[in-house]
Order: C-alpha cells, then sequence, then structure tokens
C-alpha cells in the first residue's frame, strides 16, 4: 500500500539560532535579489548565485498561510528567513500585504526583517499593537553596502524606514548583522539606538551579532560557500568583546538582545 505524503506546512518553526529571532516563521519567495555576498541560503539550498537571485514566489502562498495561521492565533510569525519579504521586481503582486493580512485573519501577529527600506513602508499602515518591523544593518558606508549587498536598499534608506515606522507607533528593532567591520556595527548601534528609534510599547531595538567575516571584502570566499566565511577572527570570543565594548560604552538599547552564545562573560543571557 503506497503511504501518502504529508503536504509541508508554510508556517514553521525555526531551527538552531534562527529560533532567537521568532519561534515561528514563513518565507514568501524561493529565491532574492539581494545578492548579499554573505548570504548563507544558496549554500544549504544548492542552488548558485545566478539562480538564487532571481526570486519567485511560493506557490499558492497565501492561500496556505490563510489556511495555517489559525493554529498560530496569538503568535508572531516572522517574515522572513530565507529570503526578503520586499522584492522589487514582484511588488505588483503585494505579497507581503496579503500575508500580513492572511496572518491577522487568523489572529497572528508579524515581525518583518527587510533590507528593502522604503519599499516595505507602504504596508506601514498594515501593522499593528502586537507586530513589529526590522531592519538589517551591516554597514553605514554605502561604498560598502554596494559592494556587498548589491540589490539591497541603501544604509541610510533602512534607518529611514525605521524612523518612518517608530513616528507611525509601530515597534521597531534592528538586526546588525552580519558584523563585517566591528567599527560600522558599532555606530550603528549609536545612530540607531536613541529613544527616537524604540518603540512606544517600550519594546526597545533588538540586536542579533553575528560575525561572518571581517576580512578584506575582495578577498571574501564565494558567494554561495558561507561555511568558508566563518574563519579566523570571526568568532565568539571576538563578538563577545563587541558585545563587552556596547554595554560598557553604554550604546546598547535596553533591552537589548545579543545571542545568547555570544555573550560577555559578566552579562546573563
Amino acid at each position: 500500500m503506497m503511504r501518502r505524503s504529508m503536504p509541508c506546512k508554510v508556517i514553521y518553526v525555526p531551527k538552531g539560532k534562527a529560533f532567537e529571532y521568532c519561534p515561528l516563521a514563513v518565507n514568501l519567495f524561493r529565491g532574492c535579489s539581494h545578492a548579499c555576498s554573505y548570504c548563507y541560503v544558496p549554500g544549504i539550498s544548492y542552488q548558485t548565485k545566478e539562480i538564487f537571485s532571481i526570486p519567485i514566489p511560493r506557490r499558492d502562498i497565501i492561500e496556505k498561510i490563510r489556511k495555517e495561521a489559525p493554529a498560530h492565533r496569538g503568535h508572531k510569525v516572522f517574515l522572513c528567513f530565507t529570503c526578503d519579504p520586499y522584492q522589487k521586481a514582484h511588488d505588483h503582486l503585494k505579497l507581503p500585504a496579503k500575508a500580513i493580512s492572511a496572518l491577522h485573519d487568523g489572529g497572528a501577529f508579524v515581525s518583518i526583517l527587510t533590507k528593502s527600506g522604503m519599499l516595505s513602508a507602504q504596508d506601514f499602515p498594515l501593522l499593528g499593537r502586537g507586530d513589529e518591523y526590522g531592519a538589517t544593518l551591516t554597514f553605514i558606508k554605502k561604498e560598502d553596502s554596494d559592494r556587498w549587498e548589491p540589490g539591497a536598499a541603501s544604509p541610510i534608506e533602512r534607518i529611514e524606514a525605521l524612523e518612518k515606522a517608530h513616528a507611525a507607533g509601530i515597534p521597531t528593532w534592528a538586526s546588525i548583522e552580519p558584523v563585517i567591520d566591528p567599527a560600522q556595527s558599532l555606530e550603528l548601534i549609536r545612530i540607531t539606538h536613541p529613544s527616537s528609534m524604540y518603540s512606544r510599547s517600550g519594546n526597545g531595538t533588538t540586536i542579533h551579532g553575528q560575525i561572518k567575516s571581517t576580512g578584506n571584502p575582495s578577498q571574501r570566499q564565494p558567494w554561495n560557500s558561507s561555511e568558508n566565511i566563518i574563519k579566523s577572527i570571526s568568532s565568539k570570543k571576538t563578538w563577545r568583546h563587541i558585545s563587552h565594548r556596547i554595554i560598557q560604552a553604554d550604546i546598547a538599547p535596553k533591552p537589548a538582545r545579543i545571542k545568547f552564545a555570544l555573550h560577555p562573560p559578566q552579562i546573563a543571557p
């Protein structure tokens, strides 16, 4: 007798360190046009840079979210881990807006993380109490961002989007990762930590520190070989030193969240 295969759920529980971001997640696309040099997804999905950089909407993704959302009533769902939820080439589909509405209709909340800057601002009116909006911030210098994240919005635009979200009363947070240039990461925290960047609900800004590489960008490893990037200075010890400096300088927002494994010794996880 043939055994029926169980349908895969599109809303899933992230594994490993990703769980620290959110206990539930959904990915709207296969692939991502940001083409970040440090992205781990092409490697784990056995795709080339060229294939992965062409995002494709997941089949029937909104219908599946709408069907599964009621089972996660009262919980927060992360958009997205293996892609950016906002892809310019597919903006006409309005998938993020439809996903937000489907999750809300099922009683769930959303946590957005994006590098798409003001493109995501179109959905701010959909976000309310229980939702949150975050931006990944890696560099201050546009030339560095252009080199490492050629398809993403500029750092200034991402920060502007955070400010606009905060002004709209949306809880905001920043994911400071990967740490490629520690000096720029620390400066990003200084720029985004003032009270104007905090959520009005008092949730503050979240810092997720993850060191990928601090080497010369021109000498980085192949784009789809992230396991080769985490080398030498990219160590827990190094990030503990950085996080210690953050706390000592009192530039970390209160409350701040630093990855459990990377806390400085005197900071309780």
